[in-house]
């Protein structure tokens, strides 16, 4: 995942998870990655992903 500027960072992880999720990457009941997964990406912090999950969610 790339993250673009001008665009809010929650919005874009959010983004990428819906993304995943339609295209079958997660199937129904099925967790989804981790905090500590998605932080593995440089750019993302666990503030940003767990203000993503809030919306996920």
């Amino acid at each position: 995942m790339t993250l673009k500027e001008g665009i809010p960072r929650h919005t874009q992880i959010t983004q990428w998870l819906v993304e995943q999720i339609e295209k079958g990457a997660y199937q129904p009941d099925e967790k989804l990655p981790s905090e500590n997964d998605l932080c593995g990406y440089k750019t993302i912090n666990a503030f940003l992903v767990s203000l993503s999950r809030t919306y996920v969610n």
